[in-house]
């Protein structure tokens, strides 16, 4: 019938559009400083912004995972000790051009890796709370198993029963292996992931007159952002460092 679809045709314009799709979520985006000139140390751009107070020294590292990181370093010039807290840095978002009085734009805050940690803890924990439940639940099975050959015992069985029971017990030794295995892959990811933010990135810290303090730290990327002011504060003073993002057309 004439302005039906083949099949075949409709197949083909599904795929390709699930590719279109997927293909459009891969986009790659970087930062780079509109601050006067930066220092460039070994590819890495280094901003810095100074008062009596404090110098902060700020580096865009990458994009990764939906986050921009930065490297900060920070030294206290002041007589008494500040705190450090990368979980109350934040940024604003613009489009075009950044404003000279950009009034109430809303902040969205740096990831914070105490609340991280406490959220890893949890992760961890249900899964602890799961794999003794399926242990239970396993041993509890292998008591009936058990029961049920004593109680079957001078029973006449087919061999169709027999090799049935023994397919079933092989599928249940089979399904405990492989949860077991996933319980340790998981615990083993939770592991690695508790150990990165314990002791990779940027964590709350009191700096002491004279000394410096820094890390890493991770922002969500904006995709409808032309433009991001970075704000970290620190002491009572607020250090801003505008960017410019854009996205990587090309990576050949």
């Amino acid at each position: 019938m004439a302005g039906r679809l083949k099949p075949v045709v409709v197949v083909f314009i599904v795929l390709f559009s699930f590719l279109q799709f997927n293909c459009g979520s891969t986009a790659v985006y970087r930062l780079s400083s509109i601050d006067g000139e930066p220092v460039w140390d070994y590819g890495w751009e280094v901003v810095g912004k100074k008062n009596n107070a404090g110098e902060a020294h700020i580096s865009f590292v990458e994009a990764k995972d939906g986050y921009f990181v930065f490297l900060l370093n920070y030294e206290n010039r002041t007589e008494k000790p500040v705190l450090l807290d990368p979980g109350e840095i934040y940024y604003e978002v613009f489009r075009d051009s950044i404003p000279r009085h950009p009034g109430m734009v809303q902040r969205t805050y740096a990831v914070d890796p105490e609340l991280e940690l406490a959220g890893i803890e949890k992760k961890s924990s249900s899964l602890d709370a799961s794999e003794r439940s399926r242990l239970g639940l396993s041993a509890i099975v292998s008591t009936i198993d058990v029961v049920g050959s004593v109680v079957s015992i001078g029973t006449k069985r087919s061999s169709k029963e027999l090799k049935k029971q023994e397919k079933e017990r092989e599928e249940r030794m089979i399904a405990d292996e492989n949860a077991k295995i996933s319980y340790e892959n998981d615990k083993a990811t939770l592991a690695g992931e508790k150990d990165y933010w314990m002791n990779d990135v940027l964590r709350k810290v009191t700096v002491f007159p004279g000394e410096k303090e820094g890390g890493y730290f991770h922002v969500s990327i904006r995709r409808n952002a032309d433009f991001i002011r970075l704000i970290i504060p620190v002491g009572g003073n607020l250090y801003s460092f505008d960017y410019r993002q854009y996205e990587v057309k090309s990576l050949r």
